[in-house]
């Protein structure tokens, strides 16, 4: 039903007409500016690389149809960003990140408090996922490796990783909203 106009518009983008390309950044920079405002200064960048991903990603004939173009383009603008913050944490020095146990004693205590119980429960989260999103989270964000590089390390495509932290980060976020609400099954499990 909707696969001609995005036929047509892949086409018309790889021919790099102007409004078809212009059309496509703008999708990039409202999921940029909506999703990930922090990155505001490193717009342009992103889009550059959403953009050399999405025609190679389509010279290749990797989308395959089963959502639209605009859908597509978002995920790898959402994918990008993710990379460009995870950029922005390995150049950040260790010093800047806080943790409660660092906290001045004029800080809030109900907040240092409610730090700490929130730190336990993604400790528990963490002990409770499957070993290979544990695996998959310590490769990215303690050895902070980007997507590709992950894959390389496990001789997987990129795009395996990246549906892999997806499905994780859900599991994770499903598992974290029992153990606040104090879901019975994931308490009994302690």
């Amino acid at each position: 039903m909707g696969l001609r106009p995005d036929r047509q518009r892949i086409d018309a983008y790889l021919d790099g007409r102007e409004g078809v390309v212009r059309e496509v950044d703008a999708w990039i920079r409202r999921e940029l500016e909506i999703c990930y405002p922090v990155l505001r200064t490193e717009t342009d960048d992103i889009c550059q690389t959403v953009h050399a991903k999405l025609l190679v990603n389509l010279r290749a004939q990797r989308f395959h149809y089963r959502s639209t173009l605009k859908t597509y383009v978002c995920r790898i603008a959402h994918h990008a960003a993710i990379d460009g913050i995870r950029r922005r944490y390995r150049e950040r020095p260790i010093s800047a990140a806080r943790s409660p146990e660092t906290e001045t004693t004029t800080d809030n205590p109900y907040r240092s408090l409610a730090a700490l119980e929130e730190q336990e429960l993604i400790n528990q989260v963490l002990l409770r996922s499957p070993a290979a999103c544990r695996e998959l989270w310590g490769l990215v964000f303690l050895e902070r490796l980007s997507y590709d590089e992950v894959g390389r390390r496990l001789t997987i495509p990129e795009g395996t990783v990246k549906s892999r932290m997806f499905n994780c980060r859900r599991k994770a976020r499903a598992l974290l909203e029992r153990l606040r609400r104090g879901d019975p099954r994931q308490r009994s499990r302690d």
